[in-house]
């Protein structure tokens, strides 16, 4: 006896359906690390004069000799590492401080997002006091030293920050997940030409209050960013070679009848 298995145009939709969502099922969560893409320090000058590309980053306030407000500036590059169209989930920025001025205390860090794109150039100094401007260089008055500007000195940024730590002596700091901060990398990820970024802002008020930060040529305390997502995945192989099966399954019917 020759038995015949024929599925119905009610069941095929089902069956389909089954199998798709054990394929994104199997999918998981993901997490990478990402080191910053580039990184600066926006030092207090009416001029744009001075930087500091390739040295540590500085936010707070430099003591009474210095040249006063100091912000740190980094950026990373998502799409190296996760894929378009993925969900973000989470997102922690750990940066380590390697030294904290003296008027320093538990001040308050915001993390801001960044509204134009700039630069990084070979500037380079120790001390929150900064190097003299090199090409491309973001400066306090500069984009990009000195061909193009900010609106605002001293950087172009969202008025509400995305996150806030507080900020003490010597060692790691983590921004732990916000809303706003997932925000800020998924609308990055969509949208890579928007991708400019965060501002580091401390106190700006008290005199040496400002705390010294490793930079991304740090080869142990790099700044890092932590990114949970979900991808969506590609209909996989099974998933393909079921549906060639149904639609055969379907003609046959289609021939008999």
């Amino acid at each position: 006896m020759q038995l015949r298995f024929y599925l119905s145009r009610a069941t095929l939709p089902l069956l389909l359906t089954a199998f798709i969502c054990i394929d994104y099922t199997i999918a998981s969560a993901d997490t990478v690390i990402l080191g910053a893409s580039k990184d600066n320090t926006l030092i207090n000058s009416a001029a744009g004069a001075i930087s500091n590309a390739t040295g540590p980053l500085f936010a707070g306030k430099t003591g009474g000799a210095g040249p006063g407000a100091l912000r740190a500036i980094l950026a990373f590059d998502l799409a190296s590492e996760i894929p378009q169209g993925a969900t973000i989930t989470n997102v922690d920025l750990t940066m380590t401080v390697l030294q904290a001025g003296g008027g320093s205390s538990n001040d308050a860090y915001t993390l801001h997002r960044v509204e134009q794109d700039w630069g990084e150039g070979t500037s380079n100094a120790d001390g929150g006091a900064g190097a003299p401007s090199t090409t491309n260089d973001a400066t306090w008055i500069h984009t990009f030293f000195d061909t193009n500007s900010w609106i605002n000195p001293g950087g172009d940024f969202a008025s509400s920050p995305s996150a806030t730590e507080s900020v003490g002596g010597t060692g790691p700091v983590t921004w732990g997940s916000t809303p706003d901060l997932v925000s800020d990398v998924q609308t990055w990820l969509d949208d890579p030409t928007a991708n400019y970024g965060w501002i580091l802002i401390g106190n700006e008020i008290r005199n040496g209050s400002a705390r010294q930060f490793a930079a991304r040529e740090s080869s142990s305390s790099a700044p890092q960013l932590a990114i949970s997502f979900f991808a969506v995945p590609e209909p996989s192989s099974l998933i393909i070679a079921i549906c060639c099966s149904m639609g055969c399954l379907a003609l046959r019917r289609r021939r008999t009848h």
